[in-house]
């Protein structure tokens, strides 16, 4: 049987929150621990996407095509960490398990701009590929 994070994939949902929980009702420490490892990486991850897009909006020398597609391409990943603060946001609020519909709304925007980010990449990409093997007509 696979288990994760101690929960066995078919055991009902009070035994899900009883093993993310300790006895007094609070998160476990483990449990605590990596939502905040996560939470720190998420806002270091979207201070660092949103200086990104800062720059190359003000910096005149940045118009290319590739760094405009970066500059997209981080700003789409600004609101793609933005979902993942809704793990530590919960688990300090004391609220571990949420209704799924609630996590839709919070967390179907983050998923657009996360499906949005790989096609900016891949057209990154073709511009990078047309670059290099077309270098005299792409002057």
């Amino acid at each position: 049987m696979l288990a994760i994070y101690k929960v066995a994939l078919n055991t009902s949902l009070t035994e899900a929150y009883q093993h993310l929980t300790s006895a007094n009702g609070q998160a476990d420490h483990v449990f605590v621990l990596i939502a905040s490892i996560l939470g720190i990486l998420a806002i270091i991850g979207m201070t660092v996407n949103s200086f990104l897009v800062f720059v190359t909006i003000r910096s005149k020398t940045l118009n290319g095509t590739a760094n405009k597609l970066l500059a997209i391409y981080s700003f789409c990943e600004l609101f793609h960490q933005s979902g993942y603060l809704l793990l530590p946001v919960s688990v300090f609020l004391g609220r571990i398990l949420i209704p799924y519909k609630i996590v839709i709304r919070f967390l179907s925007f983050p998923c657009f701009t996360f499906c949005s980010s790989i096609g900016l990449i891949f057209f990154t990409s073709i511009d990078r590929l047309f670059h290099v093997l077309f270098p005299l007509i792409s002057r």
